[in-house]
């Protein structure tokens, strides 16, 4: 998945859905765009979101997931945990409320 930013960037007005990225991303030289997602604010508030691709936990330099819920109405980190593990057994899943 590529931010909006990054499918400006590339792809200009295009719809950036199947389109390939070439990269040098470790041993997947061409990944596929298969979804198109909001730009976040990684480093704060005031800077501007760059370019941003988002790639499946196996590939992905990060070891965390990070999700912010608004609603209370359901225990969102359950379905969170259950996931994640579903994907890697042995991954450590827990939830930090930041209140």
């Amino acid at each position: 998945m590529i931010s909006r930013t990054t499918a400006a960037m590339l792809f200009g007005r295009t719809n950036p859905l199947g389109k390939e990225i070439m990269t040098n991303y470790r041993s997947r030289a061409r990944l596929e765009v298969i979804g198109l997602v909001g730009d976040v604010r990684q480093t704060g508030l005031t800077t501007e979101p760059g370019c941003q691709i988002h790639l499946p936990l196996p590939y992905g330099a990060s070891q965390y997931v990070v999700a912010r819920i608004l609603s209370q109405s359901h225990d969102f980190a359950a379905d969170i945990r259950s996931t994640v593990r579903a994907m890697d057994r042995s991954a450590a899943a827990g939830n930090r409320d930041r209140g």
